[in-house]
Protein backbone atom coordinates (compact mmCIF):
# COMPACT_ATOMS: atom_id res chain seq x y z
CA UNK A 1 0.00 0.00 0.00
CA UNK A 2 2.82 2.38 0.92
CA UNK A 3 4.66 1.50 -2.31
CA UNK A 4 1.58 2.34 -4.35
CA UNK A 5 1.20 5.68 -2.61
CA UNK A 6 4.88 6.45 -3.16
CA UNK A 7 4.57 5.62 -6.86
CA UNK A 8 1.56 7.91 -7.25
CA UNK A 9 3.42 10.76 -5.53
CA UNK A 10 6.38 10.32 -7.89
CA UNK A 11 4.08 10.42 -10.92
CA UNK A 12 2.40 13.57 -9.60
CA UNK A 13 5.80 15.21 -9.09
CA UNK A 14 6.90 14.29 -12.63
CA UNK A 15 3.72 15.88 -13.99
CA UNK A 16 4.37 19.05 -11.99
CA UNK A 17 8.01 19.21 -13.15
CA UNK A 18 6.98 18.97 -16.80
CA UNK A 19 4.03 21.34 -16.50
CA UNK A 20 4.03 24.31 -18.90
CA UNK A 21 1.88 27.41 -19.24
CA UNK A 22 0.98 29.18 -22.47
CA UNK A 23 0.73 33.00 -22.25
CA UNK A 24 0.31 35.25 -25.27
CA UNK A 25 1.25 32.48 -27.63
CA UNK A 26 4.49 31.74 -25.77
CA UNK A 27 5.17 28.66 -23.65
CA UNK A 28 6.66 28.97 -20.15
CA UNK A 29 7.78 26.37 -17.66
CA UNK A 30 5.93 26.37 -14.35
CA UNK A 31 9.28 25.93 -12.56
CA UNK A 32 12.70 27.47 -12.96
CA UNK A 33 15.02 25.45 -15.15
CA UNK A 34 18.73 25.82 -15.73
CA UNK A 35 20.85 24.36 -18.50
CA UNK A 36 23.10 21.59 -17.30
CA UNK A 37 25.47 21.92 -20.27
CA UNK A 38 26.13 25.66 -19.80
CA UNK A 39 29.72 26.74 -19.20
CA UNK A 40 30.19 27.32 -15.44
CA UNK A 41 30.72 30.91 -14.30
CA UNK A 42 33.93 31.98 -12.58
CA UNK A 43 33.71 32.68 -8.86
CA UNK A 44 33.74 36.45 -8.28
CA UNK A 45 37.01 37.77 -6.84
CA UNK A 46 36.30 40.04 -3.85
CA UNK A 47 38.51 43.07 -3.09
CA UNK A 48 38.38 46.06 -0.73
CA UNK A 49 40.26 48.82 -2.60
CA UNK A 50 39.76 50.49 -5.96
CA UNK A 51 43.55 50.43 -6.48
CA UNK A 52 43.45 46.62 -6.20
CA UNK A 53 40.56 46.63 -8.69
CA UNK A 54 42.69 48.56 -11.19
CA UNK A 55 45.62 46.18 -10.65
CA UNK A 56 43.35 43.22 -11.46
CA UNK A 57 41.96 44.88 -14.61
CA UNK A 58 45.49 45.70 -15.78
CA UNK A 59 46.39 42.03 -15.32
CA UNK A 60 43.47 40.86 -17.43
CA UNK A 61 43.46 43.43 -20.25
CA UNK A 62 46.32 44.20 -22.63
CA UNK A 63 47.88 47.68 -22.54
CA UNK A 64 46.54 48.62 -25.98
CA UNK A 65 42.85 48.93 -26.77
CA UNK A 66 42.54 45.31 -27.91
CA UNK A 67 40.56 42.93 -25.74
CA UNK A 68 38.65 45.59 -23.83
CA UNK A 69 35.42 45.23 -25.84
CA UNK A 70 34.36 42.15 -23.89
CA UNK A 71 34.54 43.81 -20.47
CA UNK A 72 33.51 46.94 -18.59
CA UNK A 73 33.45 48.38 -15.08
CA UNK A 74 30.13 49.08 -13.36
CA UNK A 75 30.07 51.58 -10.47
CA UNK A 76 26.82 50.75 -8.67
CA UNK A 77 27.37 53.01 -5.66
CA UNK A 78 29.90 55.03 -3.71
CA UNK A 79 31.30 51.84 -2.15
CA UNK A 80 31.01 49.23 -4.92
CA UNK A 81 32.67 48.60 -8.31
CA UNK A 82 32.48 45.43 -10.43
CA UNK A 83 34.48 44.12 -13.42
CA UNK A 84 31.90 42.49 -15.70
CA UNK A 85 31.90 40.72 -19.06
CA UNK A 86 29.50 41.70 -21.81
CA UNK A 87 26.48 39.45 -22.52
CA UNK A 88 27.38 35.91 -23.47
CA UNK A 89 26.50 35.17 -27.09
CA UNK A 90 24.47 32.02 -26.48
CA UNK A 91 20.79 31.84 -25.61
CA UNK A 92 21.44 32.21 -21.89
CA UNK A 93 22.36 35.91 -22.32
CA UNK A 94 24.51 35.87 -19.17
CA UNK A 95 27.09 38.33 -17.81
CA UNK A 96 30.08 37.10 -15.83
CA UNK A 97 31.13 39.13 -12.78
CA UNK A 98 34.86 38.51 -12.57
CA UNK A 99 35.76 40.90 -9.76
CA UNK A 100 34.00 43.19 -7.28
CA UNK A 101 35.54 45.64 -4.85
CA UNK A 102 33.60 46.91 -1.86
CA UNK A 103 34.73 49.46 0.71
CA UNK A 104 35.72 47.86 4.00
CA UNK A 105 32.68 48.27 6.27
CA UNK A 106 34.89 48.42 9.35
CA UNK A 107 36.33 51.80 8.33
CA UNK A 108 35.08 54.63 10.53
CA UNK A 109 33.03 57.49 9.13
CA UNK A 110 32.11 60.82 10.67
CA UNK A 111 28.88 60.48 12.71
CA UNK A 112 26.83 63.22 11.07
CA UNK A 113 23.77 64.23 13.08
CA UNK A 114 25.30 63.15 16.40
CA UNK A 115 26.21 65.63 19.14
CA UNK A 116 29.87 65.18 20.07
CA UNK A 117 31.94 66.43 22.97
CA UNK A 118 34.71 68.90 22.26
CA UNK A 119 37.40 66.21 22.32
CA UNK A 120 35.41 63.75 20.15
CA UNK A 121 34.58 66.46 17.64
CA UNK A 122 38.21 67.56 17.24
CA UNK A 123 39.53 63.99 16.96
CA UNK A 124 37.00 63.02 14.31
CA UNK A 125 37.60 66.23 12.33
CA UNK A 126 41.32 65.38 12.22
CA UNK A 127 41.04 61.65 11.52
CA UNK A 128 37.96 61.31 9.29
CA UNK A 129 38.25 64.28 6.91
CA UNK A 130 40.58 65.55 4.25
CA UNK A 131 42.04 68.97 4.92
CA UNK A 132 40.01 72.00 3.78
CA UNK A 133 39.82 75.64 4.87
CA UNK A 134 36.57 74.99 6.72
CA UNK A 135 38.01 71.95 8.48
CA UNK A 136 40.76 74.24 9.78
CA UNK A 137 38.09 76.79 10.81
CA UNK A 138 36.11 74.18 12.77
CA UNK A 139 39.23 72.91 14.52
CA UNK A 140 40.14 76.46 15.54
CA UNK A 141 36.60 77.25 16.66
CA UNK A 142 36.10 74.12 18.74
CA UNK A 143 39.56 74.32 20.28
CA UNK A 144 38.92 77.92 21.37
CA UNK A 145 36.08 76.96 23.70
CA UNK A 146 37.33 76.01 27.16
CA UNK A 147 35.54 73.29 29.07
CA UNK A 148 35.46 75.41 32.22
CA UNK A 149 33.80 78.34 30.44
CA UNK A 150 30.16 79.20 30.97
CA UNK A 151 28.60 78.88 27.51
CA UNK A 152 25.42 80.60 26.31
CA UNK A 153 24.15 80.12 22.74
CA UNK A 154 21.77 82.29 20.72
CA UNK A 155 20.33 80.74 17.55
CA UNK A 156 18.33 82.70 14.95
CA UNK A 157 17.91 79.70 12.67
CA UNK A 158 20.73 80.80 10.38
CA UNK A 159 23.69 81.65 12.58
CA UNK A 160 24.57 81.01 16.19
CA UNK A 161 26.27 83.27 18.69
CA UNK A 162 28.22 81.51 21.42
CA UNK A 163 28.99 83.64 24.48
CA UNK A 164 31.74 82.30 26.74
CA UNK A 165 32.32 83.67 30.25
CA UNK A 166 35.57 82.79 31.99
CA UNK A 167 37.45 83.79 35.10
CA UNK A 168 36.33 83.46 38.71
CA UNK A 169 33.77 86.25 38.40
CA UNK A 170 32.73 85.48 34.84
CA UNK A 171 33.69 89.01 33.92
CA UNK A 172 35.76 87.96 30.90
CA UNK A 173 33.34 87.55 28.02
CA UNK A 174 34.13 86.38 24.50
CA UNK A 175 31.48 86.09 21.80
CA UNK A 176 31.87 83.94 18.69
CA UNK A 177 29.49 83.79 15.76
CA UNK A 178 29.45 80.40 14.07
CA UNK A 179 29.77 79.93 10.34
CA UNK A 180 26.44 78.19 9.61
CA UNK A 181 27.37 76.32 6.43
CA UNK A 182 30.81 74.77 5.97
CA UNK A 183 32.42 72.91 3.04
CA UNK A 184 34.13 69.68 4.05
CA UNK A 185 35.64 66.52 2.54
CA UNK A 186 34.78 63.64 4.89
CA UNK A 187 35.92 60.11 4.03
CA UNK A 188 32.80 58.52 2.55
CA UNK A 189 34.10 56.45 -0.37
CA UNK A 190 37.30 54.56 -1.30
CA UNK A 191 40.23 56.13 0.51
CA UNK A 192 42.45 56.32 -2.60
CA UNK A 193 39.91 58.60 -4.29
CA UNK A 194 39.79 62.36 -3.75
CA UNK A 195 36.75 62.73 -1.49
CA UNK A 196 33.82 64.80 -2.78
CA UNK A 197 33.39 68.19 -1.12
CA UNK A 198 29.92 69.08 0.11
CA UNK A 199 28.02 71.44 2.40
CA UNK A 200 27.25 70.82 6.08
CA UNK A 201 25.26 72.70 8.71
CA UNK A 202 27.36 73.39 11.83
CA UNK A 203 25.67 73.70 15.22
CA UNK A 204 26.78 74.16 18.85
CA UNK A 205 24.74 73.68 22.03
CA UNK A 206 25.11 72.77 25.71
CA UNK A 207 24.53 69.28 27.06
CA UNK A 208 22.77 68.54 30.36
CA UNK A 209 26.03 69.24 32.24
CA UNK A 210 26.35 72.67 30.64
CA UNK A 211 29.31 71.60 28.51
CA UNK A 212 29.55 72.53 24.80
CA UNK A 213 28.74 69.84 22.23
CA UNK A 214 29.07 70.08 18.45
CA UNK A 215 27.29 68.53 15.47
CA UNK A 216 27.40 68.54 11.67
CA UNK A 217 24.35 67.87 9.50
CA UNK A 218 24.43 67.03 5.78
CA UNK A 219 23.09 69.93 3.71
CA UNK A 220 23.53 68.92 0.06
CA UNK A 221 20.56 66.57 -0.38
CA UNK A 222 22.82 63.59 -1.15
CA UNK A 223 24.37 65.19 -4.24
CA UNK A 224 27.78 64.07 -2.98
CA UNK A 225 26.98 60.49 -4.04
CA UNK A 226 26.90 61.35 -7.75
CA UNK A 227 30.11 63.36 -7.32
CA UNK A 228 31.78 60.42 -5.54
CA UNK A 229 30.91 57.99 -8.34
CA UNK A 230 32.36 60.38 -10.91
CA UNK A 231 35.58 60.59 -8.87
CA UNK A 232 35.77 56.78 -8.72
CA UNK A 233 35.28 56.69 -12.49
CA UNK A 234 38.06 59.25 -13.01
CA UNK A 235 40.40 57.26 -10.76
CA UNK A 236 39.80 54.02 -12.69
CA UNK A 237 40.22 55.73 -16.09
CA UNK A 238 43.52 57.22 -14.89
CA UNK A 239 44.97 54.02 -13.40
CA UNK A 240 43.82 51.41 -15.95
CA UNK A 241 46.43 51.26 -18.74
CA UNK A 242 43.93 50.14 -21.40
CA UNK A 243 42.38 53.49 -22.32
CA UNK A 244 39.57 51.87 -24.34
CA UNK A 245 38.19 50.22 -21.19
CA UNK A 246 34.61 51.39 -20.57
CA UNK A 247 33.67 52.58 -17.07
CA UNK A 248 29.96 53.08 -16.33
CA UNK A 249 28.73 55.14 -13.37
Amino acid sequence: MDQGKETIEKIEQLVKDSYTVSVGGKTYSARNLERVDAEPMAKTLELNTVSGFCDYVNKILPVDGKGSAGYYASISGVNNVCFISTIDGDSERRREILCCTELDRHLDQFPFGDWLSQEEFIIKLLSLMQKTDDQTYLLSYASGIRNDSAVTTTDDGITQKVEMKSGLSGALVDEKTTKPIVSLKPFRTFREVDQPESKFLFRVRKNHDGEPVFALFEADGGAWRAAAMEKIKDYIKEHVTNKEFVVLA
